[in-house]
């Protein structure tokens, strides 16, 4: 048989102790600013452990227009991945961003471009209006758009462009990878450990 005795000071001490873990704060401030760096990672690997969907040929042509077909997939300005941030509470800790497309990025989804026309916004000089008399050139200068297919100049007033659906593949940014939730663990037992020694 095995006996224990706790004096009134042993448990006046152990309700002392566990009264400090009611709050958490410090461990999930330090857990918070683990995972910042682990979601760090998982843009600079552009996805782990699975890689994220490879871009699509139109967001390759969109990037290519403004300069930057070089920037890795999600990251062509940096804003999504510097918006990430935490809050640490005495129970938890909450990741995460406020911007409105971070959503469909994390989750993938379906892009609507509602069916529109588009209009020149400024005048081309298309040639040389010819008189009967030839004598009198004056350049003919219109509102059109210029499209070049198949090696041929195509000229029009307006285009219609039809609604279209895009569908934008999930490439999950803020997630727990195995070794973050070992961390995690550590962080707090070290911090159960710390609290009740002292």
């Amino acid at each position: 048989m095995i006996k224990a005795k706790v004096s009134h000071n042993d448990l006046s001490k152990l309700v002392a102790d566990l009264g400090k873990l009611n709050n958490l704060t410090v461990p999930m401030r330090v857990i918070g600013n683990y995972m910042l760096r682990s979601i760090n990672k998982n843009f600079q690997e552009q996805g782990r452990p699975k890689k994220w969907a490879s871009l699509s040929p139109m967001t390759l042509n969109l990037r290519k227009a403004v300069g930057k077909e070089k920037g890795k997939i999600l990251q062509v300005s940096g804003r999504l991945k510097n918006s990430i941030t935490f809050e640490a509470t005495k129970k938890s800790v909450c990741i995460g961003t406020n911007l409105d497309y971070a959503q469909l990025m994390q989750e993938g989804g379906t892009i609507t471009s509602p069916a529109t026309t588009i209009y020149p916004r400024q005048k081309r000089k298309l040639g040389l209006f010819v008189t009967q008399s030839s004598a009198l050139r004056t350049p003919l200068i219109k509102r059109v758009l210029k499209f070049r297919v198949g090696g041929k100049d195509i000229y029009c007033k307006k285009v219609n462009m039809p609604r279209v659906n895009h569908k934008v593949p999930a490439r999950p940014f803020v997630l727990w990878q195995d070794e973050d939730i070992k961390k995690a663990n550590i962080i707090i037992n070290d911090f159960v450990k710390e609290t009740i020694k002292d």
